[in-house]
């Protein structure tokens, strides 16, 4: 083995390792955008901000927990999550020197992301920057209740103005673009007592006998909200603790009707009762809707003669008809024909087209319509049997749709040969021997006409007794008389062939009420029945008789509560 080397005599040489600088002091902060004590989690809108700073650091990359990465030179960035709800991320930096060494620091975090908001339902609650609701509170119906099934009321409506000192009349409900809820309750709400002190903490405030807390106390407050669309429904969430007027323990709620002044809002409880609220955001009257309409937009007082005015009528002619009527209705002026002042509506008997009898119909379908007002009416009525009068409203809709489909609000009926009867003799009916009033027990119907009866009401825990609240509107020639009945827990029984009972053995109320003073004056009748058989589900059915027309009994606000065992 040989070796050579120069004159030098020595060709070693140092070999020294590059300098590392490793970035020191390595610091991460993040701000959730609209975070709060309300909303730890940010304010729906999924931005985040990022700063990191370290000694001897160049570059900054920061790893957002998503698979997307930045690179920053300042240690500043903002990150959009885009995960609707609330999700846990692990964020994850490393800052780098310039001699591409470097140090890394991590943090967990959770970002709350509100779901893309419906544009046009969107606009109509923030008006497209922000908008206030208030509780339509002139007019009945602002406030109700109902059976889950359906998507309207069907238990209970509440009367204008009726809950004034509940503490929801002077809430506002504020909507912004940028998804932002606030709810001014101006000190108190008003709900169900177990959900408002389960939710925000039992303020010991007294609980009255429908399980509720008038003028609960809760401060303003603000979460964000959502709107989307599920299975054609427009649902409206909040974040957190949100909600609107009368607290049930859910914060999401159905919009079932809007236009751009009014909303009607539904929201299930977990004892499956759907209940509805009606907002607007415009100045909310201190008149009661009965009174609130004195802007006539649309008249006929019949002033000429002759064929009905074809700019506001049209002439309903048939010869079918769903309730298997007899006549045929016609344009001839044998039938229809406006005379001194009046319109004059004629039956005859004639054979015509195959019928024995010829009427008229007249309608406005195509002429004149309208969503909200009053409507008053002058007639005078037949008196004669096989007659039946009517005056109704149909919806718009009906040449496109057609009857029942199009809805039906009727206004007045009347059996021509029940002149000085409201009902006939049935169920509570006079009897032609004894002129009082006689029980019944049938399940359903009867032959009387002036009844009502409520859809059954399917209990989760059985109850033991009834207690019914109901305001009645009764001069002294007329009576109410209220009923029930039950499906006991151990009976397989068809609920619709149970009969009813009486409350406190005669249909009476608890208490004596004295008769109405005028057709304004209602009064609350309250019924208890007790001791009952253990029961899974009930109806209530009432009954209204009388001697006078011009009096007839009216009923409005039913209650019924179920008595726990």
């Amino acid at each position: 083995m040989l070796s050579c080397s120069g004159d030098s005599g020595d060709d070693s040489t140092d070999v020294t390792d590059p300098v590392k600088i490793i970035p020191t002091n390595l610091t991460l902060s993040i701000e959730i955008v609209g975070s709060s004590s309300q909303n730890p989690n940010g304010d729906g809108s999924g931005l985040v901000r990022f700063i990191a700073t370290a000694n001897d650091a160049v570059n900054f990359s920061f790893r957002f927990g998503t698979g997307d990465s930045e690179e920053s030179t300042s240690g500043v960035v903002e990150y959009t999550y885009s995960d609707v709800g609330t999700n846990p991320y692990n964020v994850n930096v490393l800052a780098y020197s310039s001699t591409n060494d470097f140090a890394s620091t991590s943090q967990t975090i959770s970002v709350f992301v509100l779901p893309a908001l419906d544009p046009d339902i969107t606009q109509v609650l923030t008006g497209g920057t922000e908008k206030s609701w208030k509780v339509n509170a002139a007019y009945d119906a602002h406030f109700s209740n109902g059976d889950k099934q359906f998507k309207y009321p069907t238990w209970w409506e509440a009367s204008s103005f009726s809950k004034s000192n509940s503490g929801f009349y002077d809430d506002k409900f504020i909507f912004k673009a940028d998804g932002t809820y606030i709810h001014e309750t101006n000190g108190d709400v008003y709900g169900k007592a177990n959900y408002l002190n389960q939710t925000f903490g039992n303020t010991g405030q007294p609980i009255n006998s429908s399980n509720e807390i008038e003028k609960y106390s809760l401060s303003n407050y603000q979460t964000t909200f959502s709107i989307v669309k599920e299975n054609n429904e427009n649902k409206l969430s909040f974040q957190d603790k949100g909600f609107i007027g009368f607290f049930v323990g859910q914060h999401q709620f159905t919009i079932e009707c809007y236009d751009d002044n009014n909303l009607f809002v539904r929201a299930v409880d977990d004892q499956n009762r759907a209940w509805y609220i009606w907002l607007t955001d415009q100045e909310v009257s201190t008149t009661p809707s009965k009174d609130l309409y004195t802007n006539l937009i649309w008249q006929e007082e019949f002033d000429y003669n002759g064929k009905i005015d074809d700019n506001k009528w049209v002439y309903e002619v048939r010869d079918q008809w769903y309730n298997e009527e007899l006549q045929a209705t016609t344009d001839r002026l044998e039938n229809v024909i406006v005379q001194d002042g009046k319109l004059k509506i004629i039956a005859k008997r004639e054979s015509y087209n195959g019928k024995s009898f010829t009427s008229g119909r007249i309608k406005s379908n195509g002429k004149f319509d309208f969503t909200y007002g009053r409507v008053d009416i002058r007639a005078k009525l037949p008196g004669k049997k096989g007659t039946w009068p009517a005056l109704w409203l149909l919806g718009s809709n009906y040449d496109d749709i057609d009857w029942p489909k199009c809805g039906e609000i009727d206004i007045m009926e009347h059996a021509g040969n029940r002149l000085n009867k409201i009902n006939a003799q049935s169920d509570l009916g006079v009897s032609s021997l004894q002129g009082d009033f006689v029980p019944s027990d049938q399940p359903s119907g009867d032959s009387n006409e002036a009844i009502y009866m409520t859809r059954r009401v399917a209990l989760d825990t059985p109850a033991t007794g009834i207690k019914l609240f109901l305001d009645i509107n009764r001069f002294a020639s007329a009576d109410v008389k209220v009923m029930f009945k039950i499906l006991r827990s151990d009976d397989a029984s068809d609920f619709d062939e149970i009969g009813y009972n009486f409350f406190n053995t005669t249909g009476s109320p608890d208490t004596v009420v004295n008769a109405s003073l005028d057709i304004n004056d209602f009064k609350e009748y309250e019924y208890t029945a007790n001791d009952l058989d253990e029961f899974i589900a009930f109806s209530i059915k009432i009954v209204m008789q009388g001697t006078n027309s011009a009096e007839p009994p009216r009923i409005k606000d039913l209650r019924a509560i179920a008595l726990a065992t």
